[in-house]
């Protein structure tokens, strides 16, 4: 018998409180690998990412919800874990970035590209550097962004595929969201964060967390004025570094480099 499985944190994503949904529900399914729902009306749901297919079966199961779409954002092993289970028992459709390397083939998507999901606008947006080809994806009406590994709370990815030139970029991009948007991460990696935002930053409360701030989703304004990854181009941030004056792609790359040692 599979055991019961509690999602953390549902919340509704109606624009004028006049609907039941869209509702957004999340929790870490594997470890600290994060999985979103997002429930459109009574049984139809559209999923980001695989921590554990099995898993995300359970939960599909014991909440009677049928998934449609699939969302990937990047095909390192913990975010397709059970892949195939998932689609071949739910018959989804599955969306991930164009020509990613994958055990079963879906629809691929490109840069910028916008369709409709359930009624929903969903927006494709490259945001590279963690991975080799790392997408987020944008629901413009109801304000949420799911990015993948590309951007943790007061963090970023490990940098497993550079130039930091391009990461910084893809971080850019991000930024250019609005305020209101929240931020759906595939990590909850906020301890890490604070601990080392702490040995950077002891001087400066702006880049460092309260103790368990930073729940899914993250509010992204916040991480704005206080993401210190998000602010490679701040000059608080480079004096930190002892590397004032200095260009923020090589600021983002040695903020980087120190978070790897923690």
């Amino acid at each position: 018998m599979s055991k019961t499985v509690k999602l953390s944190r549902s919340l509704s994503l109606s624009p004028d409180g006049a609907t039941s949904f869209p509702v957004l529900h999340c929790g870490c399914i594997k470890g600290d690998n994060y999985g979103y729902f997002l429930q459109v009306d009574e049984k139809r749901v559209v999923a980001v990412d695989v921590p554990d297919g099995r898993v995300m079966l359970d939960i599909l199961r014991q909440q009677g919800w049928t998934l449609e779409l699939l969302l990937l954002t990047h095909t390192h092993h913990d975010h397709v874990l059970h892949l195939e289970d998932l689609l071949k028992k739910t018959g989804c459709d599955f969306w991930h970035p164009a020509g990613a390397t994958l055990p079963v083939e879906g629809t691929g998507l490109r840069d910028g590209e916008e369709r409709n999901v359930l009624g929903l606008r969903v927006q494709a947006m490259e945001t590279s550097g963690h991975s080799l080809l790392d997408f987020s994806y944008v629901f413009p009406e109801v304000n949420v962004c799911f990015c993948g590994d590309t951007l943790f709370a007061w963090g970023c990815g490990r940098m497993f595929a550079g130039p930091a030139s391009r990461f910084w970029s893809s971080l850019q991009r991000l930024r250019e969201l609005p305020d209101e948007t929240l931020l759906c991460c595939g990590h909850d990696y906020r301890e890490d964060n604070r601990t080392f935002a702490l040995q950077i930053f002891p001087n400066s409360s702006r880049w460092v967390p309260e103790a368990g701030e930073g729940e899914m989703p993250l509010h992204f304004g916040e991480q704005k004025r206080r993401n210190p990854f998000l602010s490679a181009d701040d000059p608080q941030i480079a004096e930190a570094l002892g590397m004032k004056g200095q260009d923020p792609v090589l600021v983002f790359k040695k903020l980087r480099e120190l978070r790897n040692q923690l």
